[in-house]
């Protein structure tokens, strides 16, 4: 059996326009409604609750029931047409979520003064129903009583699985939900980025069902791969190489191909306009040159998501790999002197003349982003096969580990 509570912000973050149009609301009721039918249609035992977050306060919209009309019906008339105020308090919405999923005045009868997790037999013993809470937010702010990581910790001890989508994706709170209780944390970048998160958790809970597991919940580090025609992979970080599908039929009059769905983003670009006082810079699409006022934000015209580096870093390339293929500088052709041939025999230069063997020198050879000469103190260099761009040993650590994409690549866009 599949129980499931949506966690929902009812915040005034809710009502913002800054992304999504009109507003994060009014941009997520299709997706929310065709997660709700989705979700109970793909099995019979599957019940679905909400709870919604208002005001520093939880409230409870629907418990969990099988029919989608009477959860549409609640959502329409207690959430969607009632908006967003006060403030968000994770801690006592995940309390009401977890008094839905687990009956604890039950269990408290049951073993009294005992720990969900102090019996080695219970702990082996897998789950009639699995529990699991989909987390949706738009708030960069908590008020919470109390340690919110103690109440996570009591979602961890049952073995409820908390999925957050958040449309602002560093805040540590969320990351820690959904780390400690092994769900997955995302944060859409588009409105077609949200539909497919949301079917991709409708159909399959975001991991396959072939994948390994312990008891009736993925293990703790399984992340989830959107990948071509919706597949989902869950991969395990030990081993990379054990990927699970499960493909669901493609898109209705999509037509498939082997490129992966990417989320189109681009940065603004710097342009000038003469005046009478002078010459005026602005800021403008790169797709249909519209001028921009604020950035990060979505182009009115045309609909591309224009982010800044923070934005970019905070939301995708900490969940991605943006770093193209890269391969080793070969060293192999020795070091030359100025003006030395390959016998040992002095050339002259011709003034004008550019000497052709320059290019072949390790001391030419500098990287793109701090200039330093190749090979100087000893590293290797490596060489980016998306633009050509040649970086030397710290700056390729820099870019892999750190930073997360090619600058070069970025440039050269």
């Amino acid at each position: 059996m599949l129980r499931t509570v949506l966690l929902l912000d009812g915040s005034e973050s809710i009502n913002s326009s800054s992304d999504y149009l009109p507003s994060y609301l009014l941009a997520l009721r299709p997706p929310l409604m065709q997660f709700i039918s989705e979700y109970l249609d793909s099995t019979p035992l599957a019940t679905l609750g909400a709870v919604v977050m208002r005001d520093s306060i939880s409230r409870r919209l629907c418990s969990c029931t099988t029919s989608a009309n009477e959860m549409v019906e609640k959502l329409e008339r207690d959430y969607f047409l009632y908006g967003g105020s006060g403030a968000t308090s994770l801690e006592n919405g995940l309390r009401m979520t977890l008094s839905e999923l687990v009956d604890l005045q039950k269990f408290a009868e049951k073993r009294p003064g005992a720990d969900a997790s102090s019996s080695p037999s219970r702990r082996r013993r897998p789950q009639a129903v699995q529990l699991r809470v989909l987390l949706i937010t738009a708030s960069v702010t908590l008020i919470d009583p109390t340690d919110i990581f103690r109440v996570i910790a009591t979602f961890r001890k049952f073995h409820i699985q908390i999925d957050v989508i958040t449309f602002h994706g560093a805040v540590h709170v969320y990351d820690m939900c959904a780390r400690q209780t092994g769900g997955q944390l995302y944060c859409p970048l588009r409105f077609d980025h949200l539909l497919r998160i949301l079917h991709q958790l409708a159909v399959n809970g975001g991991y396959t069902e072939d994948a390994e597991r312990s008891g009736h919940r993925p293990q703790l580090g399984y992340i989830l791969h959107l990948a071509p025609h919706g597949r989902a992979a869950a991969v395990n970080k030990g081993n990379p190489s054990e990927v699970g599908w499960k493909s669901p039929p493609p898109p209705k009059g999509g037509v498939e191909s082997d490129s992966i769905a990417m989320v189109p983003i681009g940065f603004p670009i710097f342009l000038e306009r003469p005046v009478k006082e002078g010459v005026e810079t602005y800021l403008a699409c790169p797709q249909c040159h519209f001028i921009q006022t604020t950035i990060p934000a979505t182009c009115p015209l045309c609909k591309l998501l224009l982010c800044n580096v923070g934005m970019l870093f905070s939301t995708f390339v900490a969940h991605n790999r943006l770093v193209p293929p890269y391969r080793r500088l070969p060293q192999e052709l020795p070091r030359l002197g100025p003006g030395e041939g390959p016998d040992g025999e002095e050339n002259e230069e011709k003034e004008g003349e550019i000497n052709e063997k320059a290019g072949k020198r390790e001391g030419d050879v500098r990287c793109h982003l701090c200039a330093d000469v190749v090979g100087q103190a000893g590293e290797d260099g490596w060489v980016c096969e998306s633009c050509a761009g040649v970086r030397c040993g710290p700056c390729q650590m820099f870019v892999v580990e750190t930073l997360g994409l090619c600058p070069s690549c970025i440039a050269l866009q």
